[in-house]
């Protein structure tokens, strides 16, 4: 069975400060993980879903996130989203079009350099 969790990053309210949670299925089904337990001050930024795949680094790969490729060209970056029932990627640089997530494994070339939300690594 996959793997399902979720990662959620968290704005709170009066400090503008910003946290990351990653949490799985079962932690968001238990009733110690309550929208609560974050408390009232905290904005839902996002909710990416983890993808059950990972880049050559072995950092998990997450919805949204944005990545470069070895076999492309120098620059070349690209956005993980789901769509049609699949996990896709949307080329940002340079903008040729969507393809499938994995067409891109299991070479594990891929490595994360950031998401829509954050700077690049």
């Amino acid at each position: 069975m996959r793997e399902i969790k979720f990662r959620y990053r968290f704005q709170h309210c009066r400090t503008k400060e910003i946290i990351t949670a990653i949490l799985t299925i079962e932690q968001l089904e238990s009733p110690k993980h309550t929208p609560e337990v974050f408390g009232l001050m905290w904005d839902t930024l996002s909710r990416d879903q983890y993808t059950n795949n990972h880049d050559k680094t072995g950092r998990d790969l997450y919805e949204r996130d944005v990545f470069t490729h070895d076999g492309e060209a120098e620059g070349w970056k690209a956005q993980i989203y789901f769509g049609n029932g699949a996990w896709m990627i949307r080329e940002l640089v340079p903008d040729y079009g969507i393809a499938m997530l994995s067409a891109y494994y299991p070479d594990s070339q891929c490595e994360v350099i950031g998401n829509i939300y954050e700077k690049e690594d």
